[in-house]
């Protein structure tokens, strides 16, 4: 599953590399990040100083995922989503919101 979230990503860049992004994606499951509890979410998390404002998309990942109980986020951001010294403090403010927190794994990880 994926988000509009990363399709905004994945659309920066090159047109050859966006086109070649868009396909891989091609058939995956989109899930919606509008709702208002994932802002929120999102927003607890730079407030919290858990990330910086300039992570604003990485921590619509890690809400949308929380939101929709998904149990896996799996990411090469290692700066901002699978960083060690951010996890814990992502989970404890996923969990004090109500939501179940996503595992932060790399593909690697994941596969």
């Amino acid at each position: 599953m994926i988000s509009e979230f990363v399709i905004e990503e994945v659309s920066e860049g090159h047109p050859d590399a966006v086109n070649r992004r868009l396909a891989a994606l091609a058939g995956l499951d989109l899930i919606d990040g509008s709702a208002a509890p994932i802002e929120a979410l999102a927003q607890k998390l730079i407030t919290q100083k858990t990330l910086p404002p300039k992570a604003k998309l990485d921590v619509l990942h890690i809400a949308t995922c929380a939101f929709h109980g998904i149990d896996f986020l799996a990411s090469w951001n290692f700066t901002h989503i699978v960083n060690a010294q951010h996890m814990q403090r992502i989970d404890d403010i996923c969990l004090s919101c109500g939501y179940r927190p996503s595992r932060l794994v790399t593909l690697d990880q994941l596969l």
